[in-house]
């Protein structure tokens, strides 16, 4: 079949729509938009193709405006078992959320990023490429881990991890940067790592040192109460 002739059809690219102010575009956007606001939708469960309501009525919000509802639904399983996806999270290819999980704002899941169920990503986290995350880990805030890891322990706020085994590998530096975090805080954070990855202290010691000795900081107090509160250890 070398000799064969091929008669490929053309591609053909969809066009690129720019949404400026008053293109026509923008203008059918705005006009689906507002039709979804008008209304309120009830969405049934579907089983074996039979629309069944529980009467377990959940409700859909808008983003940005969470105390618009656009829809309500008959959920299938009990309260606080659902998935819950936050405002201006980005899945990549392949990403995989499963059952339970809670993603918080601005998480960013690159590539085939794998979360098995139960799994929190608190807002701003950044995930790797190729990463699976073991069910009930919890990562938190502004967290950073490297792609190809694979993760089996929570992730403490603001700590970038990487590796296999995963290893906490200092701070996320650039993405506190990003968000805007002060200066002195980073410091104190900094300050917060080292006592409690760098001494010789263990866990519960590091974390009654860094609450007696550095200033009381929200986002030190958020790295202290994660820490304490975790159920399957951070990564060290």
């Amino acid at each position: 079949m070398h000799d064969a002739i091929v008669s490929a059809p053309p591609a053909i690219n969809e066009p690129i729509l720019g949404y400026a102010p008053g293109s026509p575009e923008r203008t059918r956007l705005k006009a689906a938009l507002a039709a979804v606001e008008s209304e309120v939708v009830e969405v049934p469960c579907v089983v074996g193709g039979e629309r069944v309501r529980t009467g377990k009525i959940r409700e859909v919000v808008m983003p940005h405006r969470h105390k618009h509802v656009i829809a309500r639904f008959h959920a299938a399983t009990e309260e606080g078992e659902t998935t819950l996806v936050g405002d201006h999270v980005l899945l990549m290819a392949y990403a995989h959320v499963a059952h339970n999980c809670r993603l918080g704002n601005h998480v960013i899941l690159a590539n085939a990023v794998n979360l098995a169920g139960h799994v929190r990503v608190d807002e701003y986290a950044i995930l790797g490429g190729l990463t699976p995350v073991h069910q009930f880990v919890a990562i938190g805030c502004h967290a950073f881990v490297g792609g190809g890891s694979r993760v089996p322990q929570d992730v403490p706020p603001y700590v970038k991890a990487a590796g296999n085994p995963l290893r906490a590998c200092g701070l996320n530096a650039i993405g506190m940067d990003r968000r805007g975090i002060p200066a002195e805080v980073r410091l104190e954070l900094k300050r917060a790592y080292r006592i409690l990855y760098r001494s010789q202290l263990n866990v519960s010691q590091a974390l009654d040192r860094i609450q007696g000795e550095l200033k009381p900081y929200p986002e030190v107090h958020e790295f202290v109460e994660f820490v304490r509160s975790s159920e399957r250890g951070i990564v060290r």
